[in-house]
């Protein structure tokens, strides 16, 4: 009977270690997503103005009938929809087409390099406002000043900072 004794000693063993490797699976990665507002001041964002001048930013339309930015690889860095449910762009139908504000969105926690991203999104955004008479706005649709703008970057790097591995 002693011989029997250590394997059934080290089997809990065994499947104590496996079941902490099954508890931390199931750990979700923390997430966090930056959101950045473009509204038309005076009259709605018209479909072929607004396609012309994302395409010229190098945004490429694609998944889920959005726009996106991708990296070299082909990986999304952020992406930006109308801001009217569905969010969706109807390429076939531009010129019915027409959005009182687009959204811009970015997940942090799947990117490598995100105070760059927020950067590209930022230029996208700017260049949406000035170019279609437009006003940049934060998650809350509040005006994005450079005091938004830094309070973001600060939030992006307390993120990185205790998330990463």
């Amino acid at each position: 009977m002693p011989a029997k004794a250590p394997p059934a000693r080290k089997a809990p063993k065994i499947e104590e270690d496996q079941s902490d490797e099954e508890t931390a699976a199931p750990i979700r990665k923390p997430e966090m997503f930056v959101v950045i507002y473009v509204l038309a001041l005076d009259e709605p964002f018209l479909g072929q103005g607004l396609v012309e001048v994302l395409l010229d930013s190098g945004m490429t339309f694609g998944e889920m009938d959005i726009f996106h930015q991708l990296d070299d690889r082909g990986a999304q860095l952020f992406s930006l929809a109308s801001a009217v449910e569905p969010g969706t762009f109807d390429l076939s139908s531009l010129d019915q087409f027409s959005t009182p504000g687009i959204s811009l969105f970015m997940r942090v926690h799947e990117l490598a390099a995100p105070l760059q991203v927020l950067d590209s999104m930022l230029s996208v955004a700017n260049r949406v406002a000035q170019e279609l008479n437009g006003e940049v706005r934060d998650e809350t649709r509040s005006v994005m000043t450079p005091q938004t703008i830094e309070h973001c970057r600060q939030s992006l790097t307390e993120f990185l900072y205790k998330h990463s591995a």
